[in-house]
């Protein structure tokens, strides 16, 4: 949702009020209730809310109801959703505020998205691609990937965060494709990538998280978060205590991308993950390979011994199918069963 239309909703009577997470603590985001008789509701990011109180278009104040704050609008906030802009004056004003000012609107002891840059996080949006159950015969879940604004590869995107705003990169892309999801009435799993980070930071990240799946009508265990092996592989066991946090908070844990030795096996016995993805590294070729072969098979016997599925990822061709299919594998994503679709959610054909 843009600005003006979400100021335009406040100025029709919709209430913006603070979002919390499951255990009743505030955050910076907002929640629209558009129409309560309805039952209509909005996630609003925190970073939409900030920047809104810095331009000056919401102010803050008390809720009627649990000590909950409103978003109403301002003199400004009501101009623009009239269709008229602040007197340039005003902006002006409003833009040579000290920073101190401008943390003044902010609430005391706040959690931030990751490290704050000055930057400008590039535009972007998804595509989807299905992961097929070949025993069942259909769609399961949909992975989001990240695109440009116009459908460019990821690369396009991720080139062009810095270092220091990739942890609030990952946190609000998070929350746009749970959104744009929720939007297009996705009913199977939702599968995110996400980059972990110190254990507080990253169980504070996915309580919001947590906060707004729920609020947008996501199931338990309905999205899953999707982490890189590689990622973890130098502290498996810190992030070992996070996994029991994540799935209390109703997520479910998919590992991709870890080493063959044997410490990616004990990694998985640590992590003891929902779900394990064989990436295209380990899939390209495997019907004519013997060491990937090997390597499948491993997997699956893990994975069966710790309850874990496996989905084998980057599928192109039959012969790496059926050979995948023979081992024991069940669950499948690549451009033989369908190609990301940009801000679809597509249709998948199965063998």
């Amino acid at each position: 949702m843009n600005r003006t239309e979400l100021l335009r909703r406040v100025a029709a009577g919709a209430c913006l009020r603070t979002a919390r997470n499951p255990w009743g603590a505030a955050l910076d985001a907002a929640v629209l209730h558009a129409d309560a008789a309805a039952g209509e509701t909005r996630f609003i990011p925190a970073w939409q809310i900030r920047r809104l109180l810095d331009a000056g278009l919401l102010r803050r104040q008390p809720g009627d109801t649990g000590g909950d704050m409103d978003y109403v609008l301002t003199d400004a906030g009501r101009s623009m959703a009239g269709g008229v802009s602040a007197r340039p004056s005003q902006t002006r004003a409003r833009l040579r505020q000290a920073p101190e000012k401008l943390r003044e609107r902010e609430p005391p002891g706040r959690t931030d998205y990751g490290a704050r840059s000055q930057s400008a996080l590039p535009s972007y949006s998804f595509a989807f691609q299905p992961i097929v159950d070949a025993r069942q015969r259909k769609v399961v879940s949909y992975e989001a990937l990240v695109r440009g604004r116009h459908g460019e590869p990821a690369s396009h995107v991720l080139g062009a965060v810095c270092a220091a705003s990739l942890h609030r990169f990952d946190d609000e892309s998070r929350a746009a494709a749970m959104t744009m999801a929720a939007s297009m009435k996705l009913q199977g799993h939702l599968h995110l990538n996400c980059v972990p980070r110190s254990r507080m930071a990253f169980e504070g990240a996915m309580g919001r998280s947590a906060a707004l799946a729920s609020g947008l009508g996501f199931r338990a265990g309905q999205v899953v978060l999707e982490v890189k092996g590689s990622e973890i592989l130098d502290h498996p066991l810190e992030f070992a205590k996070t996994v029991a946090a994540l799935q209390h908070m109703g997520f479910k844990l998919a590992i991709s991308d870890f080493p063959a030795r044997p410490a990616g096996g004990r990694l998985l016995d640590r992590l003891r993950p929902d779900i394990v993805k064989l990436d295209r590294n380990a899939v390209h070729g495997i019907d004519g390979n013997e060491s990937l072969q090997r390597f499948a098979g491993n997997v699956v016997q893990v994975c069966a011994r710790l309850g874990a599925d496996v989905v084998a990822e980057c599928v192109e061709t039959m012969e790496e199918y059926r050979w995948l299919r023979a081992a024991g594998v069940g669950l499948f994503q690549g451009h033989l069963f369908a190609r990301p679709a940009f801000e679809q959610l597509p249709a998948a054909s199965l063998p």
